[in-house]
């Protein structure tokens, strides 16, 4: 039978519990979902590569596959994007680099967007934050694609920062952690420390959590409403995924997020936007904006073949 990397319609059900679709272990040691195919596996977790060698590793990385092409950044203005944007600065000629932004990008980093953006490089326009102009995104990234590369910050949440549960007590709560997926890590959290001996505090596990069931799903966010929409031209996706794995899993949240203090989210990231420009006040204040939500997809726009349910092993796509 036929695998998939993305299936929409499967879903796991453990004593009751049914979980969202997508609830995918990738670490592959506490359950199988029928028919979905682990596109990027956990793996070993190993001491990771800091921040700053990660985004050298990738940028290079990209270089070599893409040439001479031009390169086609979505630019929210956030943290995970201009990451993205000042590792392509650093390592392609300005010129390559073209920028699908909009006006809620400049409000988020007014200075980043005037000192390295503005009159610097060419422009598409569109807004996140207006369902009705999806469209034209969708339609304008269906058709840079074929001409150049579309790189994105996609999955830079997961990666980056523990789990949106972050100010929970340091505690198992099965009345507070509500969800299907995390019931069944409650009642399992002590063969999950035995398999995971990394995880040692419930900001520990939220993270693992979060990187372990939710990265398999973010990753084919955009491909699913853009077909021709190339995985491996995500900043924080590569088929050297172990980069990010042993950074999500291993760097302790801390580290990540001080204290879980208002500005520190996202630290080392925000550490790396420093080195390039400087800028104290974003260094020690920027939070987490949201700016690109899949639901206004569903919600407002389908695109003409529909967004997918499936992707098969192959990258074909069923509506």
């Amino acid at each position: 039978m036929k695998k998939y990397h993305f299936n929409l319609d499967s879903t796991f059900t453990y004593k009751g519990y049914r979980t969202e679709p997508l609830a995918v272990d990738r670490s592959q040691k506490l359950f199988f979902v029928e028919n979905q195919e682990i596109f990027t596996p956990i793996g070993e977790i190993t001491a990771p590569k800091t921040v700053a060698e990660i985004f050298e590793s990738r940028s290079l990385d990209l270089k070599n596959k893409i040439g001479s092409r031009d390169i086609y950044v979505l630019w929210s203005g956030g943290i995970d994007s201009t990451a993205v944007l000042v590792s392509l600065l650093i390592h392609f000629p300005h010129s390559q680099i073209k920028i699908i932004m909009s006006l809620e990008s400049v409000a988020e980093y007014p200075e980043f967007y005037t000192q390295h953006i503005l009159n610097k490089l060419d422009i598409f326009e569109f807004s996140y934050t207006q369902p009705s102009s999806l469209p034209s995104l969708i339609n304008l990234m269906k058709e840079k694609v074929k001409v150049g590369v579309l790189i994105t910050g996609e999955l830079g949440n997961v990666v980056a920062s523990p789990s949106g549960k972050k100010f929970l007590d340091e505690m198992w709560n099965i009345e507070t952690l509500n969800s299907p997926i995390t019931k069944f890590m409650d009642e399992n959290k002590e063969k999950i420390i035995s398999l995971f001996p990394y995880i040692e505090t419930l900001s520990d596990y939220l993270t693992w959590e979060n990187s372990t069931f939710s990265y398999h799903h973010r990753q084919f966010r955009l491909p699913r409403a853009c077909p021709d929409f190339i995985l491996e031209k995500n900043m924080f996706h590569s088929f050297d995924y172990k980069l990010w794995n042993d950074y999500m899993l291993y760097t302790p949240v801390d580290v990540k997020w001080p204290g879980l203090l208002p500005g520190k989210d996202r630290l080392q990231i925000k550490q790396y936007i420093f080195d390039y420009d400087g800028n104290y006040n974003y260094l020690l204040n920027k939070t987490k904006v949201g700016s690109l939500h899949e639901p206004k997809f569903k919600s407002y726009y389908i695109p003409e073949n529909g967004i997918a349910r499936t992707i098969d092993t192959d990258w074909n796509h069923s509506y």
